[in-house]
């Protein structure tokens, strides 16, 4: 078990802050908070994968579960920032203003993406990411095309060769168009030449 990961689930517990644990294959919620998000984040895949509990630091001792990544939501005075950068071993990271997340030093998505390039043989300098969040920084820092949505914050788009509109649907039609047809995304800073080089998608939440 990280040895930083029993104390920042009792600090997060300590706050008003409304938690998702993501624990070995789970992802631990209270039923308060479960409630909520059946109301606001309408994607069935979590819901049947999410465990409730009220306790969900007794739940891990009890199954042996390790932490795998804190999320909270709440109001950004109420967040522990100071407490938990204190503890050795993990990283503070967030996805918007009102949110935070903590991952074990290291873990981090460009290194996700570097796993999956690998898996699958293809070049980092040859993949594509997309991110809109401070937790996207580091897929978009590994990636030969770092493409930024059009509602991410100015560090974000910095970390970008091409901004996206903000349009789910353009978007996706893009990427279906792309992943039919085999055309290619040429990134601004390619080297020119008569055959512009060919990104691979990886989808890393």
């Amino acid at each position: 078990a990280e040895p930083w990961g029993r104390r920042a689930v009792e600090i997060c517990l300590g706050r008003d802050v409304r938690l998702m644990i993501f624990a070995g294959e789970e992802i631990l919620v209270k039923p308060d908070y479960k409630a909520l998000l059946e109301k606001v984040y309408p994607y069935p895949a979590f819901h049947q994968a999410a465990t409730v509990t009220e306790d969900p630091l007794a739940y891990m001792e009890e199954h042996g579960l390790p932490l795998t990544k804190i999320h909270a939501d709440g109001r950004p005075e109420d967040f522990p920032l100071a407490e938990l950068a204190a503890l050795e071993g993990l990283t503070l990271t967030s996805s918007n203003p009102h949110d935070f997340e903590v991952v074990g030093d290291g873990v981090d998505k460009g290194r996700s993406l570097a796993l999956v390039a690998a898996l699958y043989g293809v070049p980092l300098e040859q993949c594509a990411a997309v991110g809109d969040s401070d937790n996207d920084l580091a897929g978009l820092r590994a990636a030969g095309l770092a493409i930024a949505m059009g509602n991410a914050p100015r560090n974000v788009k910095d970390a970008a060769a091409r901004i996206a509109p903000t349009d789910e649907k353009r978007i996706l039609r893009a990427l279906e168009v792309w992943r039919e047809t085999g055309k290619t995304i040429t990134a601004h800073a390619a080297a020119a030449g008569d055959r512009p080089p060919r990104y691979e998608a990886a989808w890393l939440g």
